[in-house]
């Protein structure tokens, strides 16, 4: 890996990979290039560039991690957060000219010192479900993306990252659970949140379903039901109890 890199993480990098989503890219699956014979740009232009692809408004400072292989590298237009966390190729993509970002696992634990619980439970479901924010855009929403981590990825860094004492690791793990997989948009995400709290907390104590689960009607009931398959919003099998 580039010594000489910088490292995209926090606000930067989830405005990064709602930018990718929002226009069909394929980002989480570049591999991070050799160090060996890479062009390396200054700083400066690296920063400049990151911006762009982080979709940084005028003056919108860029989030960079130091930590690993990368150092601190003071700019104007960016701010440094220290990371304990591994950020090794597995939790990085390349985007070129030594530019690097955090995949959606590392950046839940990196948001876990930023947002509360709720908000970060909602980053959460976003990345493991099917549809995207873009809140600088005139549709505030796209749908029928593919995710962009499941919650094993996610549960797996968040222990490393509490094995290292990583701050706001432990809320982004308490976060994580009330945050379901397969979410369709902003309204099915904020109703399973809702669900998955603890009546103490506010929420309704319902966890146990599974979300946007294609199930096979029986055959007695395919003519009430109009189809041979269902994909209700919520199903709780054990409980037969679909919405």
């Amino acid at each position: 890996m580039a010594t000489k890199g910088i490292c995209i993480g926090f606000d930067s990098a989830l405005r990064y990979w709602r930018s990718m989503r929002s226009v069909g890219s394929d980002a989480l699956e570049n591999e991070c290039p050799p160090a060996f014979g890479m062009r390396t740009i200054d700083t400066s232009r690296q920063v400049a560039h990151a911006r762009t692809l982080c979709s940084c408004e005028d003056g919108q400072l860029l989030d960079l991690v130091s930590g690993g292989s990368f150092d601190r590298c003071p700019n104007a237009d960016s701010r440094i957060h220290m990371w304990r966390a591994p950020l090794g190729s597995s939790q990085l993509t390349g985007l070129g000219d030594g530019i690097y970002v955090c995949r959606p696992a590392a950046v839940i634990a990196q948001l876990g010192s930023c947002l509360d619980s709720i908000s970060l439970a909602q980053v959460a479901c976003e990345f493991m479900g099917a549809y995207g924010l873009v809140p600088w855009a005139r549709e505030d929403a796209i749908w029928d993306v593919d995710l962009l981590m499941t919650s094993g990825e996610c549960q797996q860094y968040l222990a490393a990252a509490r094995a290292l004492r990583v701050r706001g690791a432990t809320a982004a793990s308490d976060a994580l659970r009330i945050a379901s997989p397969n979410s369709n948009s902003p309204r099915e995400t904020d109703i399973a949140i809702y669900f998955l709290l603890g009546r103490s907390s506010g929420g309704a104590g319902l966890g146990g379903f599974a979300m946007n689960q294609k199930l096979v009607v029986p055959q007695e009931y395919r003519a009430l039901a109009g189809q041979r398959t269902i994909k209700p919003d919520f199903c709780w099998q054990r409980a037969k109890v679909a919405c």
